[in-house]
């Protein structure tokens, strides 16, 4: 774990980091192994710890399961704007809002789960005031 002196001095918010996909308690640490979260591979895979801050990533086993429930909310809110675009475009037809919320769901899937993780985790982790 580093000193505060050698953490960079970055100003974020809790929703800020989880949206960049930063450590929610320096705002410095990319918190998945690998920044792209369509990277299917390595997709959700987190490190133990954060290497500026030494925030422990695993705080316990299953912690992460509150995050499904996040996720769940933000594509709920997802498809009522997709099926509401879908009416204004003139979609009557059952098939049309299949199709255009099957697309919106495959293509954000990966990019809402791992911002639900980060913010799952900047609920439970508080942000080090030191760092601003």
């Amino acid at each position: 774990m580093k000193d505060h002196q050698d953490l960079p001095h970055k100003k974020c918010s809790r929703v800020g980091a989880a949206l960049t996909l930063k450590c929610p308690k320096c705002c410095s640490a990319p918190l998945f192994i690998d920044s792209n979260p369509y990277h299917l591979s390595n997709m959700g895979k987190m490190p133990d710890e954060c290497p500026h801050c030494g925030q422990d990533f695993v705080i316990e086993p299953g912690f992460y399961f509150g995050a499904a429930m996040i996720s769940y909310v933000i594509q709920v809110f997802m498809i009522g704007i997709c099926a509401g675009v879908v009416y204004l475009a003139g979609g009557r037809e059952p098939w049309h809002y299949i199709v255009a919320i099957s697309l919106v769901i495959l293509v954000t899937a990966p990019y809402v789960m791992v911002v639900s993780r980060g913010l799952w985790l900047s609920i439970f982790v508080k942000k080090d005031d030191a760092v601003d």
